[in-house]
């Protein structure tokens, strides 16, 4: 995976506290857990070619079986403009 996510851009406002390798099955991705703004959330980031053939629905239903998913937690993909595929989970409000 080295050099995959070499790209991705960054949020000055999002402060990502933790970042490893992951996989969704059989496509790699970027776990990260992050906070910004008074919440805190988890995202799996994907190169948006390797998502290209799901559609947000299905990267959902297969996000909701990754082990950090908690159960309930509203999932939304995000495809950038910058070749990167965000789908974040897991969001709570820490005020």
């Amino acid at each position: 995976m080295t050099g995959k996510f070499d790209q991705l851009p960054q949020d000055p406002g999002r402060t990502i506290l933790s970042q490893r390798e992951a996989r969704l099955g059989d496509i790699e991705a970027l776990h990260q857990h992050w906070s910004w703004d008074g919440i805190t959330a988890e995202s799996l980031v994907f190169r948006s070619e390797d998502v290209a053939h799901l559609a947000d629905e299905e990267i959902a239903r297969r996000l909701a079986s990754h082990p950090a998913y908690r159960p309930g937690s509203e999932v939304s993909p995000t495809r950038l403009d910058s070749g990167y595929t965000f789908a974040n989970f897991n969001a709570r409000c820490d005020g």
